[in-house]
């Protein structure tokens, strides 16, 4: 409930009229709306959830990633993917990055369409990445170099 306070009242007055069929006559902030929806039966709190729009859960899954990085490796690949996919210029989207583990990376980069991987490659500075390959990963330059 404290993350659905971080959305815009809007959408909070939007999920109570979808839930429950009647509109929100009053004025309320915030707070007192994520309450409202707090209040609401089990199986209609699901559904309130579940009738987010993408952008809406897009946001309320960053401010939960915001406390904790790492509730980022709760999502399979694939599905974190088509996020950065569509919201490829998010900020917080690349930072949350750094707490996945490696093997997790790997997969993902092995789901990117072919353009978009060029794009991220042509992305990197070539000069910090040259000094990390001949300071750390001296055997790949002697494989390119033996190719």
């Amino acid at each position: 409930l404290k993350h659905l306070q971080s959305l815009p009242p809007e959408y909070l007055i939007q999920i109570l009229e979808q839930t429950t069929g009647r509109p929100v006559e009053e004025e309320l902030n915030g707070f007192d709306l994520a309450n409202k929806i707090g209040d609401l039966r089990p199986r209609e709190y699901h559904e309130a959830l579940r009738s987010l729009l993408p952008e809406q859960k897009y946001q309320l899954i960053l401010s939960l990633a915001k406390e904790q990085p790492e509730r980022f490796q709760l999502f399979d690949a694939d599905a974190y993917t088509k996020i950065i996919y569509n919201q490829k210029q998010k900020d917080d989207m690349v930072k949350a990055m750094a707490k996945l583990e490696n093997e997790e990376v790997i997969k993902m980069l092995k789901q990117l369409p072919n353009d978009l991987l060029s794009i991220v490659i042509t992305q990197i500075d070539t000069e910090p990445f040259a000094d990390t390959l001949m300071k750390r990963y001296p055997e790949v330059l002697a494989q390119i170099l033996a190719a």
